[in-house]
């Protein structure tokens, strides 16, 4: 929705991509840091969808190609959403890494 949004505001994927960047960032961080600390089965439950939902979109391509290509951006043979994907899982990985590094630190301080 956000790449939509700007892509229609500014018409320009080299200012909309650091944007998502950035809003993927503040999601991961803000909204899955505590779900990861406080509640650790749903962050793996939301992981284990997000995978589904990957594995989903993966799989459209055979099925139905003109579907998947809705993706493309245009010009190219990049996928937005497998792009989009790929720096969700990435953001969600580092808040995963930067959050049991925080965790841990104060265990080894004592």
């Amino acid at each position: 929705m956000c790449a939509i949004i700007g892509y229609t505001l500014v018409q320009r994927a080299v200012l909309v991509i650091p944007g998502l960047i950035v809003v993927a960032l503040l999601v991961a961080f803000g909204g899955f840091g505590e779900l990861l600390v406080h509640h650790a089965t749903l962050f793996l439950v939301d992981l284990i969808v997000f995978l589904a939902l990957v594995l989903h979109t993966l799989l459209l391509n055979p099925v139905s190609h003109a579907l998947y290509m809705q993706g493309q951006i245009g010009g190219t043979h990049f996928n937005f959403s497998l792009i989009a994907m790929g720096l969700a899982l990435f953001t969600l990985m580092a808040c995963a890494l930067s959050l049991g590094y925080v965790l841990r630190l104060p265990s080894q301080q004592s």
